[in-house]
């Protein structure tokens, strides 16, 4: 009576009461050596049973298509299946088939991340990027084998009677196979190895890395954005969670490390979403129940009398050094260290939890359980590295004291003034590029999400252009597409809209508008006629200027050790209607990359950058970005700084 799944969870089913152990308990009442310890033991009124979605779907057809018989197979070598099904009825059935003529068909899928790498805890990192393991992946029968074809490279052996199969492993998904067999009057055989470069040695398959056809990896059946339901959470607000995280009042970053920020005294903390509301609030409430065994606290009794309490992250020969619950650290001379013991407390307070309103309490397990957005994948070869916090600090230091700072670590939710109504329009347009290049869809899709945490902000979307009711809502308006439909009525439409004191921000390709490209110019400051632009892909030095959105830049923000993207030059327009945000080196002349024009009562930011997905996921960038479109909004200009880090590729 359970609902039906498709997500590879190992679950467990709470199954009632079966009839053969109540009959199992009678007949051991009625063993007069059976001692009464044993009877209590065998009575139970319910039992859970271990429910996995390893495994694949077989199916045998007779020649003439009229009999079939059914089954699931624990694993796709048939000497191993039928040992493993040994007692089952419909399996005893389904292998007798293969005496027959006819053919056997096996679909499922095979999950070959990490075949020799060690598996790495969910969302932690390694500091260093390990490579794509090259897995090859053998069947061999002894009967004639068809493969009707796979998204890896394969080649068949000569006799027909196997299949080799190879590629990178570049992602977690799982790669699906059908195999067809013949059978009888001899049953086939049917054996899968597998190799990587590393090590050519053939290995059989581990039941775990077969499953089912029908089922999917956890996490890919939800967008990036959506969590796993919690009704604890419903309705809490994520970055109102993560400024109590890392604020004043409770100052958790001070000790834990959430998504690659904060400190290092207590356990890393990024692995919550995969765990339970309770378990998560009792660990608060009561944060010496369980202790981590990698954080225990010490008592460190001194020759005075004093004593110190933390965790020892340092010792030499003479000193040690000991970090206290404020994650202070403390050397101590050993010569004045009486004795050392482990406490049976955890550094963490008492009393958090009850010290929090409801709605705060809300709030951070929102930002504790769930993750609103991850990096989008890098779905071709070529991309920087990710972007250093130290890059995105420097930025934060130099810009003007009193801004709303990126980080939010000195934050406190209370200091944080309530933020006015602001109403953002995302326009995407059909996608014209290659993998991971132009894609509008993934950009609305991504960027509504992440405009839609911050304070006030209401995000609205549309396909190629807004409509008249958008247009009347909007405060911003921001358009990533090729500018399909660009027409007289539009022209009229954009017009009103920012002789209203409406915003609007241009990025790549927006720049279109072929022959119409002056007329265009008017309306945002350069743009772009196809037939006489000029375009480089590759990495990029831009110049910054003291505009205002560049505040805290320098010259070595965007250099081509870090970004790569696509330029554009040879505009149609005048460079000196625009104020110049970014220009970058092209032909021997510094050409506009990144600028603001004020159209009457209205505000455009434009930026060329973001050919490439990954471009939009780089923090810096981003903080530019969002600093435009609040600028053209009218709005102070880092009221959405804090969104920079959100789903971006950051170290």
């Amino acid at each position: 009576t359970t609902k039906p799944r498709d997500t590879a969870l190992n679950c467990a089913v709470t199954l009632p009461r079966p009839v053969t152990v109540a009959a199992d308990v009678r007949r051991l009442k009625s063993t007069a050596d059976e001692k009464p310890e044993s009877l209590r033991a065998a009575t139970y009124d319910e039992i859970d049973l271990l429910t996995e979605a390893h495994g694949l779907q077989a199916r045998w057809l007779s020649p003439d298509g009229k009999t079939n018989q059914s089954c699931w197979l624990p694993h796709a070598d048939l000497a191993v299946a039928r040992e493993f099904t040994a007692g089952s009825a419909d399996h005893e059935a389904f292998f007798k088939r293969l005496s027959e003529p006819g053919k056997i068909t096996l679909r499922g899928q095979l999950d070959v991340w990490e075949m020799l790498q060690p598996a790495i805890q969910p969302s932690a990192k390694l500091d260093y990027e390990r490579p794509s393991e090259e897995v090859t992946i053998k069947f061999a029968s002894s009967s004639l084998l068809s493969h009707p074809g796979t998204n890896w490279a394969f080649k068949p052996n000569g006799d027909s009677r196997g299949l080799t199969l190879f590629g990178l492993v570049r992602s977690r998904l799982w790669w699906p196979f059908e195999i067809t067999i013949q059978s009888g009057p001899t049953p086939p055989t049917l054996h899968a190895t597998w190799f990587t470069e590393q090590d050519s040695k053939p290995r059989a398959f581990p039941l775990r890395r077969f499953f089912v056809p029908w089922t999917k990896p956890e996490g890919t059946e939800l967008p990036t954005h959506v969590s796993r339901a919690v009704p604890e959470i419903a309705g809490g607000n994520w970055l109102h969670g993560q400024r109590l995280f890392a604020g004043g009042k409770l100052a958790c970053a001070k000790c834990h490390t959430m998504r690659g920020d904060g400190g290092h005294v207590g356990p890393d903390l990024s692995n919550l979403p995969q765990r339970d509301y309770d378990s998560i609030v009792r660990d608060i409430r009561q944060p010496s129940v369980a202790l981590n065994p990698d954080h225990l606290a010490s008592i460190i009794e001194l020759a005075d009398g004093d004593a110190l309490t933390g965790l020892l992250t340092r010792e030499t020969a003479t000193e040690i050094t000991v970090v206290d619950a404020s994650a202070a650290p403390h050397q101590v001379p050993r010569a004045q260290v009486k004795s050392i013991r482990p406490s049976t407390l955890s550094l963490m307070p008492e009393g958090l939890w009850d010290a929090m309103t409801r709605d705060e309490q809300r709030d951070l397990m929102t930002f504790l359980l769930t993750n609103p957005l991850d990096p989008a994948p890098l779905e071709r070869e070529g991309a920087p590295p990710p972007r250093k916090r130290s890059e995105l600090q420097a930025v934060i230091d130099a810009a003007e004291p009193g801004s709303r700072r990126i980080e939010t670590a000195s934050l406190n939710a209370a200091q944080i003034p309530p933020a006015n109504p602001f109403h953002i329009v995302l326009c995407d347009g059909p996608k014209d590029h290659g993998i991971g290049e132009h894609d509008y869809p993934l950009w609305k899709k991504r960027w509504s999400t992440l405009l839609a945490l911050a304070d006030g902000v209401t995000v609205d979307t549309a396909h190629i252009w807004p409509s008249v009711e958008q247009f009347k809502k909007a405060n911003v308006v921001a358009f990533f597409n090729a500018n399909p439909g660009w027409n007289d009525t539009r022209k009229t439409e954009l017009d009103a809209y920012l002789a209203r004191g409406g915003g609007a921000a241009y990025f790549h390709w927006a720049v279109e508008a072929h022959d119409d490209a002056p007329a265009f110019a008017q309306r945002i400051g350069l743009a772009s006629n196809a037939g006489q632009l000029k375009f480089r892909h590759g990495p990029i030095d831009f110049a910054l200027t003291d505009h205002p959105i560049a505040r805290g830049f320098t010259a070595g923000s965007f250099t081509n050790q870090n970004f790569i993207d696509e330029t554009y030059w040879q505009w149609v327009g005048n460079v000196s209607d625009v104020n110049l945000i970014a220009t970058s080196i092209e032909d021997g002349v510094a050409q506009p990359e990144i600028w603001t024009h004020e159209s009457g009562k209205g505000r455009v930011f434009v930026s060329i950058p973001g050919h490439y997905n990954w471009t939009f996921d780089d923090p810096l960038y981003r903080v530019l970005v969002l600093r435009g479109i609040c600028w053209a909004g009218r709005q102070p200009m880092d009221r959405l700084a804090e969104l920079a880090t959100i789903g971006a590729r950051i170290e």
